[in-house]
């Protein structure tokens, strides 16, 4: 069986050698205070289970699940409110202790971290004895019950830790083999999840539900069918880390701090300033033409003390992800120190500095708005945010750039403030497409009849005024000319045309605007300026599929009134597409 094509055995894994530190259910766990030991409870948001207890479900209860639903299959559940601050704070001495025995440790999310294994692995004899210290640690210290794994790359390691299992490199593969590809998400930062959860559904449908499965299908075929979410899957079904996109001429990190004079003990008066810096943040990361997804949060006391820690899977670009992620660490260190509470005395815990680094910078995706990231880019926000609390949140689409055969395809559309989709790239394989862009793209395409002349007919340039719409109707015109040598006119499947493009007649839904110069039934004499642009499509999507096979073809008017139109052939119907400059 050959490399590309193979299944995961014959693949030598290219990610790294971690160790992970999972306490299950960590949302629960964290809680200890309101839950008595072994009692069934479950954390809430918006009025659904966000995580269960072992003893909520072993009577039923699941994720995701209404909170009635849950309360009437255990009727003595405890119902706690979702908290991440109270999570993330309550998860810093685990992640301590973490510290003390490898270095370089990443918190993915209150309750999961991993760390290099190399390095401890050495100092320690071997990676079984390293597994065994830190879960002995951890508890000794904490009190908290946690699982251990090491294996090579991202989902096989977290899948080790869910195991408490020790994984071989030579054994990656095999431990991979039957693991669902559900399991990537877990993996992975919020914008690309998405992508990579919709190609794991359509593989679903069609039989690929493994890393086998998908694996067997070749690196190839994933990336030409699901583009930069093929390669994640990829990567992370072989043992790898996430694909980056590589970036030339670019600071490896970008760091802000902000000093306190005199220093603070209010923990409320340092999370005041944490929006600006993440501001701050996100415009040097801009101007570097750069994202992230991995930020450490630092500070230092006046009596010199410094703490940091990292986290992963964070928009480094999004001043609201990493104000959170700030304010839970800073309140976790607070509480170390004895200054959780407004005005605590503390004499170690007043802050004199606190800053933040955005690491292991890539490629940014597509550019920001035109309006830039300044002031226009503020006010732009906050006439967005009034629009989504008048109309709801899906009112305001954002645009977002991407590859494509035509300009439908080639823009992606997503709620405005949520995680940009997965894009497809714009330097992929779109030989054939349209070539340049209609300065406008209607909503929906106006239905239309586009008429051809045969040999027959007239010649180019003779004046057709009338033409008959459908039996028995005409549709316009002071003179009269025979309709011998006219026909409709289709597109072959190599882009060939049956007949010249002569006449367009607009035939759009009652009620439906139509571009300037158009009038509904009302024939216009054209002429081909483009096209046309036969494109295969999606043809296993089914006809009605707006990816299906379809031909394009941009036409002007002879009197020169009017600019060009795009024109779209789908199942032998014409519509207008677009409109150019």
């Amino acid at each position: 069986m050959d490399a590309e094509r193979g299944g995961p055995g014959p693949h030598a894994p290219a990610g790294v050698r971690r160790v992970v530190l999972w306490v299950p259910d960590w949302p629960t766990t964290s809680l200890v205070v309101d839950v008595p030991p072994g009692a069934p409870a479950a954390t809430v948001r918006e009025a659904r289970v966000v995580v269960p207890t072992m003893a909520a479900r072993r009577a039923g209860v699941r994720a995701r699940m209404p909170v009635s639903t849950a309360q009437s299959l255990c009727p003595g559940l405890i119902v706690l409110a979702d908290d991440p601050v109270r999570q993330a704070s309550a998860f810093e001495p685990v992640a301590r202790v973490f510290d003390a025995v490898a270095a370089g440790v990443v918190c993915l999310r209150p309750g999961l971290a991993w760390a290099p294994a190399a390095g401890p692995a050495r100092w320690l004899g071997t990676e079984e004895a390293l597994a065994e210290c830190l879960v002995e640690s951890v508890a000794a210290q904490t009190g908290a019950e946690c699982q251990v794994g090491i294996a090579t790359g991202m989902l096989a390691s977290l899948e080790a830790a869910r195991q408490g299992v020790v994984v071989p490199p030579a054994d990656t593969g095999e431990f991979l083999a039957d693991l669902p590809l559900a399991g990537a998400g877990r993996v992975l930062p919020p914008e690309q999840a998405e992508g990579v959860l919709h190609a794991v559904d359509v593989l679903s449908q069609l039989g690929v539900r493994t890393c086998a499965d998908a694996v067997g299908l070749g690196r190839g075929p994933l990336a030409t069918r699901f583009g930069r979410a093929g390669e994640v899957l990829w990567s992370l079904c072989t043992g790898g880390d996430l694909p980056t996109r590589g970036m030339a001429r670019a600071p490896r990190d970008v760091s802000v701090s902000l000093d306190h004079d005199p220093p603070v003990v209010d923990l409320d008066q340092v999370v005041v300033g944490l929006r600006r810096l993440a501001e701050e943040l996100a415009g040097s990361l801009w101007r570097a033409g750069a994202s992230s997804q991995t930020l450490t949060v630092w500070m230092e006391t006046e009596t010199g003390v410094r703490r940091e820690r990292t986290w992963t899977a964070v928009d480094c670009a999004s001043p609201a992800d990493v104000v959170d992620r700030a304010r839970w660490q800073l309140r976790g260190w607070s509480q170390a120190c004895g200054s959780a509470e407004p005005g605590a005395q503390a004499p170690d815990s007043a802050l004199a500095r606190v800053g933040m680094v955005a690491r292991g910078l890539v490629a940014a995706p597509p550019g920001p708005p035109l309006w830039g990231r300044e002031d226009g880019r503020v006010r732009a926000e906050r006439a967005v945010l009034r629009l989504q609390s008048l109309l709801g949140e899906e009112a305001v689409i954002a645009p977002h750039a991407q590859g494509g055969q035509d300009p439908r395809s080639r823009v992606s559309g997503g709620v405005w403030g949520a995680p940009v989709p997965d894009l497809a790239p714009l330097d992929g394989e779109w030989e054939g497409g349209v070539d340049g862009e209609p300065a406008t793209v209607l909503d929906a395409p106006c239905p239309a009849r586009l008429y051809g002349m045969t040999e027959k007919g007239p010649e180019r340039g003779a004046p057709l005024l009338a033409v008959v719409a459908s039996e028995g109707q005409t549709v316009t015109g002071d003179e009269r000319r025979g309709r011998e040598g006219l026909r409709p006119l289709h597109v072959g499947p190599r882009g060939d045309l049956d007949a010249r493009p002569t006449v367009l007649v607009p035939d759009p839904a009652p009620g439906a605007r139509l571009p300037a110069g158009l009038e509904a039934g009302r024939a216009v004499t054209i002429r081909v300026t483009g096209g046309p642009w036969a494109v295969l499509g999606r043809w296993w999507e089914g006809p009605d599929s707006p990816r299906a096979p379809r031909a394009y073809l941009r036409v002007g008017r002879e009197n020169g009134e009017g600019p060009d139109l795009l024109l779209v052939q789908r199942q032998g119907s014409w519509a207008v597409e677009g409109v150019y400059d």
